[in-house]
């Protein structure tokens, strides 16, 4: 309970410190400020350039599609014709020759006839023609008194290796023979032996 005498508390009033023009005021909340909407000239005339160009591309893509839609031309207005009585014979062609065909023709004929010459030319120059001497003084032949040269016997070196070779070779095989000749007398020999050995047992 509260005592009769002691007043309620009063509740402590908010104190809010603004400035304005130098002084700080109390129990004041600040004013919010709202801005006003700002256009600028350029937006809109970015807005009204870009309605004008959606509209002409809107344009130019219907004049495309209606360019590709197939019309058929009008049907020409003549006259009917009338069919002929007399009756017209066949033509027959003519014939003829084109110039590209006479040229090449020619062409072809004259190239033959270049390689004709050129390869009797190389035959020319290819036989051997003995030309005629010409001496300045008079020339005479006489008999000479000197001796054939004899050539010596010349052997290549290919040749001598094989000789040498060759005479290693019968060498070799001579004294393998007689090798072989002596081993056989001894053997016969011992053979000899045994048997008169055994004939004195």
């Amino acid at each position: 309970l509260v005592h009769k005498y002691i007043k309620d508390p009063k509740p402590e009033p908010e104190i809010i410190l603004t400035k304005a023009k130098g002084r700080v005021s109390m129990n004041q909340h600040p004013t919010v400020t709202v801005p006003t909407e700002f256009n600028l000239h350029t937006e809109k005339r970015g807005a009204a350039h870009k309605e004008d160009e959606i509209a002409r591309l809107q344009a130019q893509r219907e004049e495309e599609e209606k360019r590709l839609i197939p019309v058929a031309a009008p049907m020409p207005k003549f006259k009917p014709l009338k069919q002929r009585e007399e009756v017209i014979k066949v033509t027959e062609p003519e014939p003829f020759k084109l110039m590209g065909e006479e040229l090449s023709k020619k062409a072809k004929i004259a190239l033959q006839e270049k390689l004709a010459r050129e390869e009797e030319e190389k035959r020319q120059k290819a036989k051997f023609v003995a030309g005629e001497i010409k001496w300045d003084d008079d020339f005479f032949l006489f008999a000479s008194r000197k001796q054939l040269t004899k050539p010596e016997p010349f052997m290549l070196a290919t040749q001598i290796r094989e000789r040498e070779s060759n005479a290693v070779r019968s060498e070799y095989a001579k004294s393998r023979k007689e090798a072989d000749e002596r081993k056989k007398a001894q053997e016969a020999a011992l053979k000899e032996r045994q048997e008169a050995e055994d004939r004195a047992w």
